[in-house]
């Protein structure tokens, strides 16, 4: 529904020229209205399209009007007499920013999905931790720009930290929301910061891999951040939806959390033995909390809640199935004389996602989807949908939440 509208808004814009510089006999008031119009919709359209999966409907050309102009100047030819910030930022320095992160964000994206593969027909990276390694040496490379980013991100547009804690970091301090800071502006900067930490998520994500490959490789690296910048934005919204109303009732915020807890318990299963595995493991606990809060606005939140606390006895279930195997395993390395001990993605680790592919005692594997494909649920949620479509019984590449791990 969400592409269908962007299309239609996409084709307007186009019919009104919107895509082109404007005019110079166009007053400086309009031009800078048609920008903001402009790079408002740019940032909508990369929004779903690396939400869906699809081809972006909106590209970039030499003719495309600059981005829009965020000093007070501006601003006061806008019509709005919000308050200045400081470094001569104002309430349209959000809007440039933002447009910013989504350019960086899609040149990524589409960086990364347009690479060459160079793996056997019929496979895919996670198949071969040969090509997922190279993956992710270019990710990194490209995921820099995010970095500067946030570098060049006015002191004005960050939200504090308390603890002496980094602004826009995966430190785990809590977020200092200035309580004497107009409200528009203090939305603003949290969803400046949450957008930031959901990009990542979503970028970061495809190297949480269920198949088993070198121990501290890059990729496991890129998965640990991935998983950094979930738990992050969880702890963000758990502290602002418990001590403030800035984001009560906001729908868009709720999607980013599930996202956020889907990709949290991905990394819990592919990692079990993973160093940031037990605060991950807080994080989905967490999950529930802030499900909760936001389910006293709709009930589809009430509805993720149950199946994260659903989730969470099946988790614990197949840890602790794994710390068996990995306990059985280590025991006949040592009888065998050869221990290898302090691996991530160990033996240990392929021995129990195959025991329970074929049937571990008190799981019903004929339910298993393939896991990697588990994230495609992270995105497939509305705020009038129904949870219960994302997991169906036996058909489907989904999980059935009556079969796992009964």
């Amino acid at each position: 529904m969400s592409a269908t509208w962007c299309g239609t808004a996409a084709r307007a814009a186009y019919a009104a020229g919107l895509h082109v510089a404007p005019s110079d006999a166009v007053s400086e008031p309009e031009r800078e209205l048609r920008k903001r119009v402009w790079w408002a919709l740019y940032g909508l359209d990369a929004k779903v399209g690396i939400k869906l999966g699809r081809p972006f409907l909106l590209h970039r050309s030499p003719a495309e009007p600059g981005l829009p102009d965020d000093q007070p100047e501006a601003a006061k030819q806008s019509g709005s007499h919000l308050p200045h910030l400081g470094e001569n930022k104002t309430w349209l320095s959000f809007h440039l920013y933002n447009s910013k992160l989504f350019i960086v964000a899609r040149e990524i994206y589409e960086a990364f999905y347009a690479r060459e593969v160079n793996i056997p027909q019929g496979q895919s990276i996670w198949d071969d931790p040969q090509a997922l390694e190279s993956h992710a040496e270019f990710l990194q490379l490209h995921a820099r720009s995010l970095d500067q980013w946030v570098d060049e991100l006015p002191r004005a547009l960050k939200t504090s930290r308390q603890e002496n804690g980094i602004p826009f970091s995966t430190d785990g301090t809590k977020v200092d929301i200035e309580p004497f800071a107009p409200v528009w502006l203090q939305r603003q900067l949290l969803n400046l910061e949450l957008m930031y930490h959901t990009l990542c998520t979503i970028i970061y994500r495809p190297f949480i891999s269920f198949v088993p490959g070198p121990a501290s490789s890059l990729a496991e690296q890129l998965a640990t951040k991935c998983a950094l910048h979930a738990m992050a934005l969880i702890n963000i919204l758990h502290q602002t939806l418990s001590t403030t109303t800035l984001l009560t009732g906001w729908h868009e915020a709720f999607q980013w959390q599930w996202n956020a807890s889907m990709t949290i318990v991905g990394f819990v299963l592919a990692y079990p033995r993973g160093a940031l595995t037990p605060e991950a493991i807080k994080a989905v606990d967490l999950s529930i909390t802030v499900c909760e809060i936001f389910g006293e606005r709709f009930s589809v939140a009430t509805s993720a809640a149950s199946i994260l606390r659903s989730l969470g006895p099946k988790i614990n279930f197949l840890l602790q199935y794994h710390s068996d195997t990995h306990t059985a395993v280590h025991d006949h390395q040592i009888e065998q004389g050869n221990v290898t001990d302090g691996l991530t993605k160990s033996a240990a680790s392929t021995e129990w996602l195959d025991a329970i592919m074929a049937g571990a005692p008190g799981f019903d594997a004929s339910f298993m989807m393939p896991m990697q494909d588990m994230f495609q649920m992270a995105h497939s949620i509305e705020q009038w949908s129904a949870l219960d479509n994302l997991f169906p019984n036996m058909e489907g590449d989904l999980w059935s939440l009556q079969g796992l791990g009964s």
